[in-house]
């Protein structure tokens, strides 16, 4: 009986390993992962970002983690394919990588000190995965210098490439990382080589102003693409920096308009189509078409411009449609596109006149106050949040306007929609950050960005003595919408 137990152990160990060395990391819609929490001698509440990047559709998830207490927790969420994750706070950051239908196990003992890396411990099938990633200072990001010539910049790059692939030849030497994932990270550190070389003409045009007449080159590493990488962030950024040299500069952010980007993206799916077929390049180019309606860009388009911005995608999908030969990719693609026309036409705008939407939020002194609070005065709402450069920038703005309206019935009301204490009182203390502050905890970020239809910060809204909106997402000059009110 005992032999056959062992037998029978023995069977299923195989059994998981061919499963682990065979792992099929493909794109299937709507998948879960899980990340399970074990807490440890906390001793002040803390809060985290986790941040995850997809590449199909093409969006960014920020997720806030809020320790409060001892004990275990779970996050689920909803992934369509494996997913790099970033957990930070200010300067702390950890790297992990999520797989759908699986769970990573960290457990946070804050005796062991006061950096993530020094408090943090993995368990679960890509617990090594999460030690090698955290650990390593590995994939080169450099960019050239304005006297490195192509050629050198190239060198230094490939020096860099074959250093981290030896280390990850010594880790995988000690069994210290699946096999599976050895065979993922060769490939990914060689194609962030790549994209660096691809990449650094954009990057000497707007930081040096060095124009190369380069021609589109491709890698023939992405050749070797199979179903199993053809998600992964950097060799969609490898295959999108594939273009001729007049996009190295009039892709910049501050020249770029959607007709360009319309060029743009024909030029390169005429290009890499010529190279790639079958999975990787439906899967390629349904990630890059999603990139038409990448977050709330169309939410925040006027009815002209959305009917405008709907031609301009489906003429581009509809061109582009038969390089997606995997009916699963094209059927997600489509379905998600519908789901944000559906957002655009069902949301609920805050028109003027209507009741402002009332909050209960935490103030400086921790007493908890809502909109009534401030009923019979005029109320201008600062949404903005401690990672905006922009909302930081302009601070000294909203003095001006308390000194403009000293004496009135006037309040500028700040509320930070992040969740991140410490470093909110940090920048309303440094920048000596006047007005009253409030901050978002819980789901209030996402009830009051959804109520106030905030998609992008700073966003200003302006609310009259009886409580009701005189005007939402303000971009006209802020003084002038406040003075003709009172």
């Amino acid at each position: 009986m005992k032999k056959i137990t062992v037998l029978m152990m023995l069977t299923i160990c195989m059994q998981l390993s061919v499963i682990a060395q065979n792992k099929q990391l493909i794109f299937n819609p709507n998948q879960t992962s899980h990340i399970h929490f074990r807490v440890k001698n906390l001793d002040a509440a803390r809060n985290y970002s986790l941040l995850l990047n997809e590449t199909l559709p093409l969006r960014q998830q920020i997720i806030n983690i809020e320790l409060k207490e001892n004990g275990d927790f779970t996050k689920e969420l909803n992934i369509n394919h494996p997913v790099y994750a970033i957990m930070y706070k200010g300067k702390e950051i950890l790297e992990f990588l999520l797989l759908p239908n699986d769970t990573l196990r960290i457990t946070l003992d804050f005796s062991k000190g006061k950096n993530l890396k020094e408090l943090i411990e993995y368990g679960g099938s890509t617990a090594s995965i999460a030690e090698y990633l955290s650990l390593q200072k590995k994939l080169y990001r450099g960019v050239p210098s304005q006297k490195q010539s192509a050629e050198e910049f190239n060198q230094l790059t490939d020096a860099y490439c074959n250093k981290e692939l030896k280390k990850l030849d010594s880790l995988f030497a000690e069994k210290a990382l699946p096999a599976w994932f050895y065979k993922l990270e060769s490939y990914h550190i060689k194609v962030t080589a790549a994209d660096a070389k691809s990449n650094q003409y954009g990057q000497r045009a707007w930081m040096h102003k060095q124009y190369f007449d380069h021609p589109m080159q491709f890698d023939d590493l992405a050749l070797n693409q199979t179903k199993n990488n053809c998600w992964l962030p950097n060799n969609i950024m490898y295959l999108s920096g594939i273009m001729p040299g007049r996009f190295d500069t009039l892709l910049m952010q501050e020249h770029v308009t959607k007709q360009l980007y319309s060029e743009y993206l024909q030029i390169n799916f005429d290009f890499v189509s010529s190279k790639l077929s079958g999975y990787t390049l439906s899967y390629y180019v349904a990630s890059k078409l999603s990139s038409l309606f990448y977050g709330n860009k169309i939410l925040k388009l006027s009815p002209t411009d959305y009917k405008a911005e709907c031609l301009r995608i489906d003429k581009l999908i509809s061109k582009n449609k038969h390089l997606i030969t995997e009916p699963e990719i094209l059927k997600f693609l489509e379905e998600e596109k519908q789901r944000k026309y559906d957002e655009y036409l069902s949301q609920n705008l805050l028109k003027e006149g209507a009741a402002a939407p009332n909050f209960y939020l935490k103030n400086l002194e921790g007493k908890t106050c809502n909109l009534r609070n401030y009923q019979g005065k005029i109320v201008l709402i600062n949404f903005w949040a401690t990672y905006c450069y922009p909302c930081i920038k302009t601070i000294s703005d909203k003095h001006k306007l308390l000194e403009t309206f000293e004496g009135k019935d006037f309040v500028l009301l700040n509320i930070c929609l992040d969740s991140d204490i410490e470093k909110w009182k940090e920048i309303i203390e440094n920048k000596q950050f006047k007005g009253e502050h409030l901050i978002c905890k819980g789901q209030w970020r996402e009830n009051i960005s959804s109520a106030y239809n905030i998609y992008g910060i700073p966003h200003y809204t302006l609310i009259g003595k009886d409580g009701k909106v005189i005007k939402n997402n303000i971009k006209e000059d802020l003084a002038k919408v406040i003075r003709e009110e009172m």
